[in-house]
């Protein structure tokens, strides 16, 4: 069973109160029962909108199980590392900051300073301890966290509004986080499960592979069809949008593989194909954004992507490059094949006049 690696909020607070406890290690929590989850999941619930009906509804991401919380905990991770550092008045807002986050840190630092009896400079200065360049950087970082779980882009676009930022750092913040979700999602990825699913592509005597998506997920999932067309026969893109989907599933069989993309909002169509691949017996393989996905309990092959971002919107940057990897893995168990039908593609590319011509030669594929 694949564990996801996070911090115990509450182990967290007891060593930060009581360095010489400094030995005793975050736990591995399958599941929402340390002390510091459920009350973040009462505050979250607070600030989540029901979701419309085209989209699955789902109960609320906790701490602890939703993987797009692991990576983004600076704060808490901070305040751990510098525990030996940390003066008397420091452990108090540190308690304080472990208790209540991310929500305590929507207040200003003289309202958190007036609840503990201590200054605001104090505040400020425990921030400049942990490496925070100011205050504004440590409520930028606790609303993108909270926004992270927020349901619609509407409402992450309402929160990102507030928390301010110029145009000139887009840039670099984006790129960030984008670093951010491929690193995590390369330290989560197992390789025996992504040569699993490599198997199962290149397996001369498997099915068709469908492949669905919706909204957002719709480009991965036509980049990803796209190229596999390339590499291996029987690669067939689904359509949520179109009415005839459940005829296009007909002829599907146990023999077959569904490589679904299941990225908040979750989408019912996406749910109700995952399920149909589930009860004839196929293989499914899953690209979720979180454990708690509503496809997650018929998937065969699990993978946990990372799509945060510093806008309204997710990020897929992430997904693309493993995209990628797959892509690339397969052509190269398949090169023959692979090298055999580009050299018809072009063919059949010229014999359509596909692609634009310069200096009088075709284009390739790439270069569209």
């Amino acid at each position: 069973m694949k564990q996801y690696i996070i911090h115990d909020i509450e182990s967290i607070r007891i060593r930060t109160l009581h360095p010489d406890l400094n030995a005793i290690r975050p736990r591995c929590m399958p599941s929402a029962v340390c002390p510091g989850v459920l009350p973040y999941n009462e505050r979250l619930t607070t600030i989540m909108a029901h979701m419309d009906t085209a989209y699955v509804s789902s109960c609320p991401l906790s701490f602890a199980l939703h993987p797009c919380s692991v990576p983004i905990m600076n704060l808490l991770e901070k305040i751990e590392n510098h525990t030996n550092r940390l003066t008397s008045k420091d452990r108090v807002l540190a308690d304080h900051l472990v208790q209540h986050y991310p929500q305590g840190l929507l207040e200003s630092a003289t309202q958190i300073a007036n609840k503990l009896n201590i200054s605001a400079s104090t505040v400020v200065r425990f921030f400049a301890k942990l490496g925070y360049a100011s205050f504004n950087d440590v409520q930028r970082e606790a609303r993108m966290d909270i926004a992270s779980k927020l349901a619609s882009p509407s409402q992450r676009a309402h929160l990102a509004a507030s928390m301010g930022g110029s145009s000139d750092s887009a840039l670099d913040q984006a790129i960030a986080w984008d670093k951010q979700n491929i690193d995590t999602m390369r330290a989560q990825m197992d390789d025996a499960a992504f040569n699993q699913i490599v198997d199962l592509i290149t397996r001369p005597t498997r099915g068709t592979i469908y492949i669905i998506a919706a909204k957002n997920s719709q480009a991965v999932a036509l980049y990803l069809s796209t190229h596999l067309n390339m590499c291996a026969p029987d690669i067939r893109l689904l359509d949520t949008s179109d009415a005839t989907l459940a005829d296009n599933l007909l002829w599907a069989t146990s023999n077959d593989i569904l490589l679904a993309f299941s990225i908040r909002r979750y989408s019912k169509m996406v749910l109700r194909a995952v399920q149909h691949f589930h009860g004839i017996g196929a293989t499914v393989v899953g690209f979720t954004d979180s454990p708690t996905s509503p496809v997650q309990e018929y998937v065969d092959h699990p993978i946990t992507i990372f799509t945060r971002s510093d806008s309204p919107f997710d990020s897929y940057t992430s997904v693309f490059c493993l995209c990628n990897a797959l892509i690339s893995a397969v052509a190269s168990k398949h090169r023959k094949e692979t090298e055999t039908i580009l050299r018809q593609a072009e063919d059949i590319w010229r014999h359509f006049d596909v692609f634009v011509k310069k200096n009088g030669n075709q284009e390739g594929p790439d270069q569209a």
